[in-house]
C-alpha cells in the first residue's frame, strides 16, 4: 500500500488544481457575461428615454438573453426538456384555445426556435381549434400523430368540417386517435375520411355518447389493415360480424354496449363478440361495460376461451349476465376480475352461479389438467368499504396485499341502505373466503348475518376496523358461545386472531357512531387472553381522547411490543379524524 501512496497523493492534488482552474475560468465567463449585460441594460435605457423604435431595442433585449446562463445549453438538452414538460401537461385541459405548455415558446427566441425545431413536441394534439390543428399538424412535420377529438359540446357543425378538412391531408399519420361526439352525423363525417389502411396505427378509442342509440361501423373500416393496431376502444357502436380492427396482435380491447340495443341484437352481437375473442389470444386487458349480449343462449358444451395474457377483466352488468359470460372464458387466477353489478337491488339468488363461474374460468386455464378434481381457489386477503350508497369487496390470492394486484373487486351500488347489514353477509359466504388470513372493514356495518360470516374464519389473523366498525365487532365477540357454557377452553370465534388494528374511534362523545368506551376493548383483550388467544398486536391510530393512563392499562394486557399508539388526539382541537379504509391492505 504504502508503495502506491505517492502516486495517489499526486493525483488528488493534480485533480484539485484542475478544478480549481475550472472554477476560476467560470467565474471569469460569467464576470464577462456580467459586464456584458451591464452595458447592454445601460444602452437600453438610453435608447428608451430617446424613444428608439421598437425593433431596436428587441435586438439589445435578444443579445441579452443570449448571455444568460439557461441560453448556454445545448438545443438537444433543451429540447428534451421541453418534451418532458410537454408530457407533463399532457392530461391538462387547454386554455385559451391552445396547450398550456406552449407558454415556453414565448420566454426567447432561442426557445421558440428551438421549440419549433422539435417535431415530436407537436405530435400530441388535444385540440381540434382549426388554427392550433393546423399548426400542430405542419409542425410534427412528417412524424405520426396522437389526436384527441372531443366534436361535442357547443361546437359548430362549419367549424367541426373545416377541422375534418384540415386534418384529412394528415390522416395516414394517425398514431393514436380519440374520437369523443355526441351526434351519430358528426362521427360518420370523421369516418369517411379515415383511409382503408393506417400503417401506424397503434391505439383507436370512438366514444358515442347516447344511451338510446347505436352507432354503426363501416363493414370496410380500416379493410386493407392496421397491422398495429394494439388497443381498441368502442363504445355505442355496434360491431360488424367481419371486423377488421379485431386481429390476433390485440392487448387491450374495452366494448360499451349502449342500453338501447334490442334482444336480437343482443343475441347476435354475443356470436360476434365470442368470435371476437378466440382471435385475439393475447389480450391483456378485457373491459364491458353497460347492457351485456345474451350469452345465455350461446352454443352448449363450448370449450371455454383461452385468454392466458389476459392481465385485467372489467365487467359492467347484471349479476346473471355476468355469470354467462364468465362459463365461456378461461383467465388466469393473476388477473384483476372487476365487477360491478347494475342491478339496483341485486338478486343474491345470482351470487351462488357468479362465484360458480368464476370459479369456472380460473380453474379452465391451459395448464389445469382436463378433468381432474381441483379445488377452488380461495381469497387470503379481502378488503370491505361500505356505506348508504355501495359496498365494495376487495380480495387476493395472496397474504400480503395491495392496490395492484387485486385478483377480485366487487362493487354494488345500492338504493336501499338496509340492503349493505342484511345481504352483504350472504356475498361473503358464497364467496372462497375459507382460507382467508387479511381483513379489512371500513363502513355502515351491523352484526347479523355480516359478522356471522366473518367469526367462522378460523384463519384470520390480521384484522384492520375503522371507529364505525370496532364497536359492533366487539358486540358480536361478545356472543361467542365459549363465554356462555363455561367449558371451553378456547374461543369459537376467530381461533387464530392476533393482530387487531383500530383507526378513528372515539371515546365518550355517545353522538358519534364511532364511540368506543375503552373499558369495552379491555374486556376484549382480557377474554382473548383469558381464553390463551392473545391479542398479540393492537395498533391504535387517531383514537381521540385517549389517554396515556388508559393506554398503560392496555399495554398490562397485549405488552409493551405488542402495543402501537400513535399519541393522544382531542377531538375539539383536532376535530374528527379521516378514515384510511385502505391503510392496511394498500401500503404495509
Amino acid at each position: 500500500m504504502d508503495i502506491y501512496a505517492p502516486n495517489a497523493y499526486s493525483n488528488l492534488a493534480a485533480n484539485a488544481s484542475n478544478f480549481d482552474k475550472d472554477h476560476a475560468r467560470l467565474k471569469s465567463r460569467e464576470a464577462w457575461r456580467e459586464d456584458e449585460r451591464w452595458q447592454i441594460d445601460t444602452r437600453i435605457s438610453q435608447l428608451q428615454q430617446l424613444q428608439h423604435p421598437e425593433h431596436v431595442l428587441l435586438d439589445l433585449k435578444i443579445q441579452r438573453n443570449q448571455l444568460s446562463v439557461i441560453s448556454q445549453l445545448p438545443s438537444e438538452m433543451l429540447s428534451r426538456i421541453f418534451i418532458f414538460v410537454e408530457w407533463a401537461a399532457k392530461y391538462e385541459n387547454p386554455g385559451y384555445g391552445r396547450p398550456r405548455w406552449v407558454d415556453f415558446t414565448y420566454v426567447s427566441r432561442h426557445w421558440r426556435g428551438v421549440a419549433l425545431g422539435t417535431p415530436s413536441l407537436w405530435s400530441d394534439i388535444k385540440l381540434f381549434v382549426t388554427p392550433w390543428l393546423r399548426a400542430m399538424l405542419e409542425r410534427s412535420q412528417h412524424l405520426p400523430v396522437d389526436l384527441t377529438a372531443n366534436l361535442g359540446g357547443n361546437r359548430s357543425p362549419r367549424l367541426i368540417k373545416v377541422g375534418i378538412e384540415t386534418l384529412k391531408p394528415h390522416v395516414s399519420r394517425l398514431r393514436q386517435l380519440e374520437l369523443y361526439a355526441q351526434r351519430r352525423d358528426v362521427l360518420e363525417q370523421f369516418l369517411d375520411i379515415l383511409p382503408t389502411s393506417l400503417p401506424d396505427l397503434y391505439s383507436l378509442f370512438i366514444v358515442y355518447h347516447n344511451h338510446y342509440d347505436t352507432l354503426d361501423l363501416p363493414q370496410n373500416l380500416f379493410i386493407d389493415g392496421v397491422p398495429k393496431l394494439r388497443e381498441v376502444a368502442l363504445s355505442g357502436c355496434r360491431i360488424p360480424r367481419k371486423f377488421g380492427l379485431f386481429q390476433p396482435g390485440l392487448t387491450f380491447l374495452h366494448v360499451s354496449f349502449n342500453r338501447g340495443m334490442t334482444a336480437t341484437d343482443a343475441s347476435e352481437a354475443a356470436d360476434d363478440f365470442l368470435r371476437v375473442l378466440e382471435s385475439m389470444p393475447a389480450l391483456e386487458g378485457l373491459s364491458i361495460q353497460f347492457v351485456f349480449p345474451d350469452f345465455s343462449k350461446t352454443e352448449r358444451g363450448r370449450e371455454p376461451i383461452q385468454l392466458p395474457c389476459l392481465e385485467s377483466l372489467s365487467l359492467q352488468a347484471e349479476l346473471s349476465d355476468i355469470a354467462d359470460f364468465l362459463k365461456l372464458i378461461s383467465i388466469p387466477t393473476s388477473a384483476h376480475v372487476t365487477v360491478e353489478s347494475l342491478e339496483e337491488m341485486p338478486s343474491i339468488e345470482a351470487m351462488p352461479d357468479f362465484v360458480a363461474a368464476l370459479h369456472s374460468s380460473w380453474l379452465s386455464a391451459p395448464l389445469m389438467q382436463a378433468g381432474s378434481p381441483q379445488p377452488p381457489p380461495c381469497m387470503k386477503a379481502l378488503e370491505v368499504v361500505s356505506n348508504d350508497n355501495y359496498w365494495c369487496l376487495r380480495a387476493w390470492f395472496t397474504d400480503v396485499a395491495n392496490c395492484m394486484d387485486i385478483n377480485l373487486e366487487l362493487t354494488q351500488m345500492l338504493v336501499d341502505a338496509n340492503y349493505t347489514s342484511e345481504e352483504l353477509g350472504k356475498v361473503l359466504f358464497y364467496l372462497p373466503l375459507g382460507d382467508i388470513r387479511t381483513l379489512n372493514l371500513c363502513g355502515s356495518i351491523t352484526a347479523d348475518p355480516y359478522m356471522v360470516s366473518i367469526g367462522q374464519w378460523q384463519s384470520l389473523k390480521h384484522i384492520s376496523l375503522d371507529g364505525t366498525v370496532i364497536e359492533t365487532f366487539l358486540e358480536y365477540m361478545e356472543t361467542d358461545p365459549s363465554l356462555s357454557d363455561g367449558l371451553s377452553s378456547t374461543p369459537t370465534f376467530l381461533t387464530s386472531l392476533e393482530d387487531l388494528k383500530i383507526t378513528g374511534a372515539d371515546i365518550y362523545h355517545k353522538e358519534c357512531p364511532e364511540t368506543l368506551p375503552v373499558e369495552a376493548l379491555l374486556d376484549f383483550l382480557m377474554i382473548r387472553y383469558e381464553f390463551g388467544s392473545a391479542i398479540r398486536s393492537l395498533k391504535l391510530v387517531g383514537y381521540i381522547d385517549l389517554a396515556e393512563s388508559e393506554v398503560e392499562r392496555i399495554r398490562h394486557i397485549v405488552g409493551d411490543i405488542g402495543t402501537h399508539w400513535n399519541g393522544p388526539m382531542n377531538y375539539k382541537e383536532h376535530g374528527k379524524p379521516a378514515a384510511e379504509p385502505n391503510s392496511d391492505l394498500c401500503s404495509e
